[in-house]
C-alpha cells in the first residue's frame, strides 16, 4: 500500500511539472535548466542486447557550424559493470514532461560511410514515468531484425501500457535517414497520434485506449549497434538541428 501511495504522489508531482508553452531551439548552446544529458535508459536492462553505457560525454551541443547537437556513440571494451555491453548511447532529455501537442525535430543518424551501420539505432522518443507509456519514431540500422532495415528504415510506435501491444510499424522511405537531414513531426492528442516525415503524414493512430494520457518526457537518442554486430573501434555520429514544441489549444 505504501508503495502505491508513493507512486501516486510521484505521478501527481510529475504531472504538475508539465511544460505548456511553445518552445524552439537550434541547440546552439547547452541549457542545463531545460536539458539533461542522461546516464541511464528506461528501455535498457542488464544482460540484454539493449544494455548500453550511457555517458554524458557521448552528447555535445553546438557542434555543427555553431548550431545543432551531436551524439557520438562507439564500441568500447566490455566493462565489469552490470551492463557490460561494449557500446555507448548519446541521450538528451527535456527536463519537463509534455502532455499532448505538436513536436518537430530535424535530425539525421550516422551519415557518410556510417550509413551502413549494423543494428545501430536513433530515436525521438516520448516516454512515461518508468517507461509505462511511450510514443516513438526513428531509425534502425542495417542488420536490425525488423521489417525495414538500413538508412531508409523509418520506425514508429505507440503504447499506453508497456505490457501490451506497442503498435510498432516499419516503413521504407524514399529519403535516407542517415545521409540527409529530415524533419520528423508528431501530433499527440488524447484521441489521435499522427506521425509525419518531411511534412507528409506517415501514419495516423486513433485507438484512444492505447494512446498515452499521462505526461511524457522527450528524449533524443542514438545508440551504437549490438555488440555482436559492431565492428571493433566503430564510431557513429547522429545530429539534431532543431526541436520545436507547440501545445494544443484544443483537443483535436
Amino acid at each position: 500500500m505504501a508503495a502505491i501511495c508513493f507512486f501516486l504522489l510521484l505521478s501527481c508531482v510529475y504531472s504538475a511539472l508539465v511544460w505548456n508553452t511553445s518552445y524552439s531551439t537550434n541547440f546552439s548552446a547547452f541549457d542545463g535548466s531545460l536539458w539533461t544529458l542522461s546516464t541511464d535508459c528506461d528501455h535498457c536492462s542488464p544482460g540484454s542486447d539493449e544494455c548500453t553505457q550511457m555517458w554524458p560525454n557521448s552528447t555535445t551541443f553546438g557542434a555543427i557550424n555553431g548550431i545543432g547537437m551531436v551524439h557520438t556513440t562507439r564500441r568500447i571494451p566490455p566493462s565489469s559493470s552490470s551492463c557490460g555491453s561494449p557500446v555507448t548511447s548519446g541521450h538528451a532529455a527535456f527536463n519537463a514532461p509534455f502532455l499532448f501537442g505538436n513536436f518537430t525535430v530535424v535530425a539525421r543518424w550516422f551519415p557518410g560511410v556510417q550509413a551502413d551501420v549494423q543494428s545501430a539505432t536513433g530515436f525521438i522518443g516520448l516516454d512515461g514515468l518508468n517507461n509505462i507509456a511511450s510514443i516513438t519514431q526513428g531509425f534502425h540500422g542495417k542488420g536490425c531484425p525488423k521489417g525495414a532495415e538500413g538508412e531508409f528504415a523509418y520506425q514508429h510506435g505507440v503504447y499506453a501500457d508497456v505490457t501490451k501491444s506497442h503498435h510498432q510499424q516499419d516503413i521504407n522511405v524514399t529519403r535516407s535517414l542517415a545521409v540527409e537531414f529530415n524533419t520528423f513531426g508528431l501530433l499527440w492528442t488524447p484521441t489521435k497520434v499522427v506521425w509525419s516525415f518531411n511534412g507528409a503524414p506517415m501514419d495516423v493512430f486513433t485507438k484512444a485506449s492505447d494512446i498515452p494520457q499521462v505526461p511524457l518526457v522527450l528524449r533524443l537518442d542514438s545508440r551504437a549497434g549490438w555488440q555482436s554486430l559492431m565492428p571493433a573501434g566503430a564510431m557513429y555520429t547522429a545530429s539534431f538541428l532543431l526541436f520545436e514544441y507547440t501545445p494544443l489549444t484544443t483537443h483535436l
